[in-house]
């Protein structure tokens, strides 16, 4: 019989006292300690702790603990008396860091160009700001005695309320969905973690994809690894095949956005929509090894001494700067 989780469990209860009151003697709750356990002890430090089924297990029951334990001592009669605090309290803890973070990353990440798909990226990244952890709020407070008290009630409630909040406004943004672009298939998971839908492409190779697009995939594949052609392909958010494209050459660059794409292959820039029904082709003549699509469908050609806008729209070609 294996007993190799018992050590596992030993260096995590060891680790963790050791470091919680190394913290608890500056000052600082134990739980600060077993933060910095695990990143000094998981693969971000030494390396020695591994995340396992099994640790993973025991770290679910200890929260399940933890939270009933939580549930025992709390009054709910003040938590009642608490609630118009709390919920100012937690009000504002989700959308102050939703405004103030959202609009950092769409400042520095966004080059501050307003699109649709840039806003709701940085409101994306906002609301994973605001997000709190109850049980550390928990942990933290019946280590300081604080629990029981009007102050950390009103806290737990505030908690209670800020994740709730934070949970339905990333549920609303995130679309409930989550894509994973695998070697063999591409999944489709739902906001718990579980794989609603997939499309499988285990036959053959994914040479480029990009989920830039507005819900929707882009893949590009091929029969073989070193093949000078292969199939456009995009997919919807239920894993059904929206449309597809044979390409002749080998691929180089792979953009979209909203609903265009754009493909630079060795031989030619092909621009299309997500169906996949018409698309315009321009020669590369030009050495271009890039490409990137802008808001108002025009495609950036990007090579090593110039970068040049192409509108496949009509024949207008501007030389934006040289290098």
């Amino acid at each position: 019989m294996d007993y190799t989780y018992l050590l596992l469990l030993a260096l995590v209860l060891l680790s963790t006292k050791v470091f919680g009151l190394a913290t608890e003697h500056v000052h600082l709750p134990q739980v600060v300690g077993a933060l910095l356990a695990g990143i000094i002890m998981g693969p971000s430090g030494f390396g020695v702790l591994q995340s396992t089924d099994f640790l993973v297990k025991t770290a679910e029951i200890g929260v399940i603990m933890l939270m009933f334990t939580a549930g025992i001592d709390t009054d709910m009669k003040e938590l009642k008396e608490t609630g118009v605090r709390a919920s100012v309290i937690a009000v504002l803890g989700v959308f102050v860091p939703l405004f103030l973070c959202g609009w950092l990353y769409f400042a520095f990440f966004c080059g501050g160009e307003f699109t649709p798909y840039n806003l709701l990226r940085s409101a994306f990244m906002g609301s994973v700001f605001s997000a709190t952890s109850v049980s550390i709020t928990v942990e933290t407070l019946n280590e300081m005695g604080k629990l029981k008290t009007r102050t950390g009630t009103t806290l737990l409630s505030a908690a209670l309320i800020d994740d709730i909040i934070g949970i339905v406004v990333l549920s609303i943004l995130s679309d409930g969905k989550c894509w994973i672009l695998g070697d063999q298939s591409l999944m489709i998971l739902d906001s718990s973690g579980v794989m609603e839908d997939s499309y499988d492409y285990s036959s053959q190779y994914l040479k480029m994809g990009t989920l830039q697009g507005n819900g929707f995939a882009t893949l590009f594949l091929s029969r073989s690894a070193s093949g000078s052609s292969g199939t456009l392909v995009t997919v919807d958010s239920h894993g059904d095949e929206i449309g597809r494209l044979y390409i002749q050459g080998q691929a180089l660059a792979l953009a979209a956005r909203g609903q265009d794409i754009a493909l630079l292959t060795t031989g030619d820039v092909y621009t299309t929509t997500r169906k996949l029904e018409n698309y315009r082709t321009l020669a590369n003549q030009m050495g271009i090894r890039n490409l990137a699509i802008y808001q108002d469908g025009g495609v950036a050609l990007i090579g090593s001494t110039s970068v040049s806008l192409y509108y496949p729209s009509g024949s207008r070609m501007d030389n934006e700067e040289d290098t």
